[in-house]
């Protein structure tokens, strides 16, 4: 699995750099994605714009990312939505449950007011 990850003023924005984000990378996403929000990285916008596609097991992970920093009073983010992937947001409606942004400015906007 590929990311990247930056620290900034008051939140960490976190890059998937995969282009398939699938079962095969979905176990160690959620393994990494508890253990960063438990060591204190409880607002979190992570930037999808790379990722072309995602299946149910990965979609998983970000909503236990959005569970578990929410039990911590924090908040996590999306951004950078390609088609297929906001289709699949859509379908399962989860473009109604999380917060998700066109780019990761309206991303950092959003955490620097919150």
């Amino acid at each position: 699995m590929g990311f990247l990850i930056e620290t900034k003023e008051n939140f960490t924005l976190l890059k998937i750099e995969d282009k398939r984000a699938t079962l095969a990378i979905a176990h160690d996403f959620k393994k990494f994605i508890v253990e960063l929000i438990l060591g204190g990285s409880t607002k979190l916008l992570i930037d999808l714009s790379e990722v072309e596609f995602l299946d149910s097991t990965f979609l998983g992970g970000l909503v236990l990312a959005h569970k578990k920093a929410a039990e911590l009073k924090g908040a996590v983010c999306y951004t950078g939505l390609q088609k297929t992937v906001k289709t699949t947001f859509e379908i399962t409606m989860l473009d109604k449950t999380l917060t998700i942004f066109d780019n990761v400015q309206q991303g950092t906007d959003y955490f620097l007011n919150l």
